[in-house]
């Protein structure tokens, strides 16, 4: 049960580690940077995210 949270979790980190490539390649391409809000949105999800699926398999 633990490891499919786990892997959810997981799943999720990957997720949103792709939108923001995707969301960073587009603005990139529209020669429009990215403000550092949506930066720090994306970084803390992917880390909270990461993070959690690390201890749950612990």
């Amino acid at each position: 049960m633990l490891i499919t949270i786990a892997s959810c979790f997981a799943i999720a980190t990957l997720v949103i580690s792709v939108l923001y490539g995707y969301v960073y390649v587009q603005k990139k391409q529209q020669g429009i940077q990215l403000s550092p809000r949506p930066k720090a949105v994306f970084t803390s999800l992917i880390i909270i995210f990461g993070t959690a699926s690390l201890l749950i398999t612990q």
